[in-house]
């Protein structure tokens, strides 16, 4: 055995936690929270638009045979997916019917066979446009305010059926204007 040696395990000194929670107790004391006492406050909740309550049902249905109830809470209305859809749909109309006036106008032997294609394309994604604007429509007006959107419906009505338009106008041109 090497000098200044013990038989024994090393000693570490005392813990650096505190000490027994009891006096007596041979458990030490529970250690703070981490991050105590700097804990930052609970965020703010949201503010609710005027005229939806916090906290309260919009009402109340009695469970028949029980002393409970079912709390109905007041929801947010969503926006139709059929008004976004057709609003898209509508958009992608126009956008692909440029497509069939510029083969239309183009005075290549191809212009009139790309601009039926691409025609026949326009014609199918705006009249899905038209159609789901109208369901949308009719949705959100069977909804009782819980349904929003009439906006977004109207615009894939008229982006449907102006993509539709321009695209039989382009068709017109590259049928008069082939070779």
């Amino acid at each position: 055995m090497p000098p200044g040696s013990s038989s024994g395990p090393p000693s570490y000194g005392e813990p650096s936690y505190p000490g027994p929670a009891y006096p007596g107790s041979p458990y030490p004391a529970p250690a703070p929270p981490a991050g105590y006492p700097y804990l930052p406050p609970p965020p703010l909740p949201p503010i609710l638009p005027r005229g939806i309550p916090r906290l309260r049902p919009v009402r109340i249905d009695p469970v028949p045979g029980t002393p409970y109830g079912i709390a109905i809470p007041a929801l947010n209305p969503t926006f139709s997916g059929l008004a976004v859809g057709s609003m898209v749909a509508g958009i992608g109309s126009i956008l692909v019917s440029l497509a069939v006036l510029c083969a239309g106008i183009s005075q290549a032997s191809a212009g009139a066979l790309v601009g039926g294609a691409f025609a026949v394309l326009t014609v199918a994604v705006g009249l899905g446009a038209i159609g789901a604007a109208v369901v949308a429509m009719r949705q959100i007006r069977g909804s009782g305010g819980q349904v929003t959107g009439r906006g977004l419906a109207i615009a894939g009505l008229t982006c449907g059926s102006v993509g539709t338009g321009l695209a039989l106008i382009g068709m017109l041109m590259a049928v008069a204007l082939a070779p």
